[in-house]
């Protein structure tokens, strides 16, 4: 599984429920690190999400979309996850996301830029994810 992969994975679940499966001994230990930024992140974000109200900042994803976009808003913090299956292109969030700030993965594997018309992420080839929060 390539970081990118992973990170999809992981995004995934902290966008609701996160659970663990696999062959989690066979990780690299830059992969484990993903795998553990992640579960505290969601330790962090999981009782807030039971309460959050979400949305679909571009708008409801079809079937064959190659990029998706779930935002959660509520008790003044918003959370955007983004997650492209192909890569290899520029994602524009709309500006009411602007203020996010990326949270997971911690190190950045993608390019992020604030401009006038909003976010844009710069996914590389291959599946792609990202997790960016705000507080109001």
């Amino acid at each position: 599984m390539s970081d990118g992969e992973l990170v999809v994975t992981m995004v995934k679940g902290l966008a609701g429920r996160l659970y663990l499966a696999g062959h989690l001994d066979r990780l690299s230990t830059h992969q484990t690190a993903l795998v553990r930024e992640a579960v505290a992140l969601h330790k962090q974000l999981r009782d807030w999400l039971a309460t959050a109200t979400p949305c679909w900042p571009l708008g409801l994803p079809g079937w064959e979309d190659d990029v998706l976009a779930l935002g959660y808003r509520g008790a003044g913090r918003r959370a955007l996850i983004v997650w492209t299956r192909d890569g290899h292109r520029d994602v524009q969030v709309p500006q009411e996301w602007a203020s996010v700030a990326q949270s997971y993965p911690q190190s950045p594997m993608w390019q992020v830029r604030q401009n006038d018309e909003g976010l844009t992420i710069g996914f590389p080839d291959g599946p792609g994810a990202a997790v960016f929060l705000s507080w109001d």
